[in-house]
Formats: C-alpha cells, structure tokens, sequence
C-alpha cells in the first residue's frame, strides 16, 4: 500500500532533504500528492529548484486537506505557523509528519498531541538524527548499560559565521539559535534521561561586525506571530541540564568558523561520541570487553543511511497500522518543554 502524502508550508531547510528521499527512491512506499505554500516568494524559489521538479502546487491547502487518497501531511513552513498547520491536517484526519522545533506554544502543542491522540492519528517528529545507526547503537548500549551509570551528556551543533544574515533573517522567535538547533542534542538527552530536574541558560549576544557598531546585533522585524524583533539576537548560547546523579550541556552559536556539531555520553563503564551527529560512525570507549566490543578505544561504523528516509518509513509503517514509532508523544512532549526551557521561554 503507497502512502500519499502532501506538504502545507515549503519555507524550512529540511524540506528539500524528504522530498529527495521520497522523489529518489530511497522510501519506495510513499509519494508526494502535491504541495501548498502561501509566500509566493518562497514558493517560486521551490518551483526553480530541481529537486521540486514535478511536484504539483495547490492553491490552497484546502485541496491537500480535503483529498480523501492523501493519508499524511508534511509540516514544513514557518515555526510560528506549525501548530495551526497540523491542527488543520489532524482535523482532516490526516497523519502528521512535523518539522521541529514543535512551534512556540507548549499548551498548544499538548492540546495538538492530545488531539491526535482522541483521533488515533500519528505525529511523528522530525528529529531524524534518532534514526540514524550511531544513536540507534547508543541508545541500546545504553539501555544494557554497557555504558554504566551516565554521568555526564555534552553536545555541541554550531552553524557558520558566514551564513550569519540568514539565521538572523530565519529564527525570529524566542530563544533564537538555541531554540532553532539544540532540540536536536536534547532528544537524545531526554530519551537517554528522562525529564531534567533543572535546566540553565545561558542566552549571549556575542558576534560584532563593522557595520552593526558597538553594541549587538539585533533581531529584524518581519512582521511574524510571536516574533522577538528589536532584541539582541542570541547567537551565542549554551544549557546546564540536572538530572538526579547526571549534568549535561549543550551549546550552539552562530559565529563558527568551521561549525563544530557532536554528541558525548559519559558512563561509569564506557564513553560514547558520535560526530558529528548525523553521520554513519561512532567512537566507542570500554573499560571491558563485552557485548561483542573490544576493551579500550574503537570506531564503530554504522550502515549507510540518508536523513528523513527512515523517519519517512515509520510513518507509512505506523499509517498501515504495522508499528508505531519508536519515540511517541510523551517524549516529544518532554523534548519540547526542555528546549523551551533551555532557550529561557519557560
């Protein structure tokens, strides 16, 4: 059974990423019935994009919702419109495929979740970094504690100083760049952890140019819901999480001049890191040989996969009734309100 899917909202980065994996190929179950987008600015920049090449363009997101073939919806526009996005597509009763980070209202997504749930409809989030052979392998190390007692998690997802005009332009809401990328290391934190106990910010202004003058760069107006214009943008940014006998850390800024992303989990028994996250390779660190591992250092290499392809699957797996995802709303949930914590929101 193919699974259709339609897309409301074309203006996030990660959309070319699952239309690639769908138009490639590479997620052979699933095929994109059309698309909506309501900035024609953006959804001409999409139509000249080779990798949009033969997708069909409403012009109205009624037409996608309203299609009784299309099983799901892809969430792929601007943060501030994805909640109201997918409460339109769950009230049609269509499954949710959801970018993230899962829009600027904790109430409203719990009210959103709690919807799909009294509807038997799926939202899977798009925190594909989960999927991938590196955080699979960590994850189920750490559930047999092969790890020991984790003590400490750090990570780091930075972004070039050379596209700093556009994360300005691209994150006007609060929390800026840890709000924008750190939901990405906190999944994972979470879903080794559980909810933190405590969560610290610390939320900075760092990056001087020539032309701004002397005090810090501020958020421009684009006359968005919930945006944080006239405020210093916080480019430099970076959360102290407490668990009961566990810290953690993450950090992101937008200044990098080769921008650093990794992923470490430190346990009584072995050391774990992934870098960067994303990739198909892991260093793993023993103080025993056991569950087929070598004492000691070693690079463990994980299957080839490509981004979104497996998130992609989950869902037209959990559409046909066949499985459900391996991470379902109470995480979300959790990974959530820890980001909006993490980015001084809450």
């Amino acid at each position: 059974m193919t699974i259709r899917l339609g897309i409301l909202g074309a203006a996030h980065s990660h959309l070319s990423g699952k239309v690639q994996a769908i138009t490639s190929g590479q997620v052979e179950e699933v095929e994109l019935a059309g698309a909506w987008e309501s900035d024609p600015a953006i959804r001409a920049r999409r139509e000249a994009d080779p990798i949009y090449a033969g997708l069909r363009w409403v012009p109205r997101a009624e037409d996608l919702l309203a299609d009784d073939s299309i099983q799901g919806i892809v969430i792929d526009g601007e943060v501030w419109q994805f909640l109201d996005h997918t409460r339109q597509a769950l009230l049609a009763g269509k499954h949710v495929y959801l970018e993230k980070p899962a829009g600027l209202s904790l109430a409203v997504y719990r009210e959103v979740l709690d919807l799909a749930a009294a509807r038997r409809l799926v939202v899977l989030m798009a925190y594909h970094f989960r999927n991938s052979p590196p955080f699979q392998l960590l994850f189920r190390l750490a559930g047999e504690r092969v790890l020991g007692d984790i003590f400490a998690v750090r990570g780091r997802i930075g972004k070039p100083k050379a596209h700093y005009d556009r994360w300005l332009e691209s994150m006007p809401y609060p929390g800026h760049i840890m709000f924008e990328m750190c939901g990405h290391l906190i999944d994972p934190m979470v879903a080794l952890l559980g909810r933190p106990q405590r969560v610290t910010p610390f939320l900075r202004s760092d990056y001087r140019r020539p032309q701004s003058g002397e005090g810090p760069i501020l958020l421009p107006a684009r006359n968005l819901p919930g945006e944080d214009a006239g405020r210093p943008f916080i480019d430099n940014s970076l959360a102290v999480f407490e668990w009961e006998r566990t810290m953690g850390v993450v950090e992101s800024a937008g200044m990098e001049v080769c921008a650093t992303r990794r992923f470490e989990v430190l346990g009584t028994r072995g050391t774990f890191v992934v870098e960067p996250p994303g990739g198909t390779q892991a260093r793993l660190c023993l103080e025993e040989a056991t569950a087929g591992f070598q004492q000691g250092w070693q690079v463990v290499d994980g299957s080839p996969w490509t981004a979104f392809a497996q998130d992609l699957r989950d869902l037209a797996a959990a559409i046909r009734g066949e499985r459900m995802p391996q991470f379902g709303p109470d995480h979300d949930f959790v990974v959530q309100e820890t980001l909006l914590r993490a980015a001084g929101a809450r």
